[in-house]
């Protein structure tokens, strides 16, 4: 984690502040004694709301895509005098979102955050703009290739594209107003326990039930990052002058497969497994009537090795949670849901 000196302390933007990521990158940056200002796209309604809220935030209340006409405004406010914007807030979810709202919610809102942080910025101060990408910008499967920062991005769901154009504009961004630098995190798929609802608990129930099959030969490579190790990279980072205007992938670094996966889920469990098999087309099929929606079945169904060297050597980066130690401790969570 960064260290400051006693008497220094950051003024902070944080999209996505309740989200799982957003809520222990704003605790480890009021730990330091930041200001942490919260963008939230509403009101909260009610105390159970307000609660996802960490305490002793600054929120203020402006919907990044802007359907509404003074949203820009309060960005501008928010984003005055700031250090550091990390920009976590967008739609994850194929499955749950059109091309349209993806577009909205991952592109045009990002566009907007770095208009209203230029805006905001008249005096040209050094701000870093800290962003949540993911490995999707490569593609689900990308079988045989060890994939680095320099490997072509092919995203091919709309969710990945939305993801990688967002990338291009911060970088087209930050090129036209160099006062503004950019570190991009391209994250594994988050776990721990703010992840295991609703779709790890879906899997670790069809574990327990017997229902689980190994989908095709099960030897697929899936990519994780634990959520607190994610936050504590994006909060290292952003005080890291060799992350200036670079992008890193940010993963546990271990190629797990998904047979190994769900041999360790089911070890844990104490359940015996059949070793069967299912085709994929088959499994696809079949996804609807277990509950698992588009998105778990391309995740379930995803290739990918992931080097994280780039991140080891200019970040020092190393994960401290484990899959093995940390990622089992999810089915607790879900027994106690």
């Amino acid at each position: 984690m960064e260290k400051k000196t006693a008497n220094k302390t950051y003024v902070d933007a944080v999209t996505g502040a309740t989200s799982g990521l957003g809520r222990l990158v704003v605790s480890r940056l009021l730990d330091f004694g930041d200001e942490v200002r919260s963008i939230i796209k509403a009101m909260p309604m009610d105390e159970l709301t307000w609660a996802y809220i960490p305490a002793g935030t600054i929120p203020y209340i402006s919907d990044l895509t802007q359907n509404e006409s003074d949203n820009f405004g309060t960005m501008v406010s928010a984003l005055k005098g700031v250090d550091r914007v990390f920009h976590i807030a967008g739609a994850s979810y194929n499955s749950a979102n059109t091309p349209e709202e993806l577009k909205k919610k991952n592109v045009i809102s990002t566009e907007n955050l770095l208009n209203a942080l230029v805006e905001a910025n008249r005096e040209r101060r050094k701000v870093r703009f800290i962003y949540a990408s993911s490995v999707t910008v490569y593609n689900y499967k990308r079988t045989g290739e060890v994939l680095t920062e320099q490997s072509d991005p092919k995203p091919s769901s709309p969710y990945s594209q939305s993801k990688y154009i967002a990338e291009r504009i911060i970088e087209s961004f930050c090129k036209a107003h160099p006062e503004i630098e950019y570190t991009i995190l391209r994250f594994g798929t988050l776990y721990g326990a703010e992840y295991a609802k609703p779709s790890f608990c879906k899997i670790f129930d069809m574990v327990k039930h017997g229902s689980m099959r190994y989908i095709g030969s099960g030897d697929n490579h899936l990519t994780f990052i634990h959520a607190e190790d994610a936050a504590d990279t994006m909060c290292s980072s952003a005080g890291n002058q060799k992350a200036a205007n670079q992008v890193f992938n940010i993963t546990e670094g271990k190629p797990y497969t998904q047979k190994y996966l769900i041999d360790l889920v089911a070890r844990y469990m104490g359940v015996s497994l059949s070793d069967k098999h299912i085709n994929p087309i088959i499994a696809k099929l079949g996804a609807k009537t277990k509950g698992v929606n588009k998105d778990e079945m391309d995740f379930l169904l995803s290739d990918r090795i992931v080097s994280i060297d780039k991140a080891k050597s200019l970040l020092g980066f190393s994960p401290k949670r484990s899959m093995e130690k940390d990622g089992v401790k999810m089915i607790d969570v879900c027994k106690s849901a």
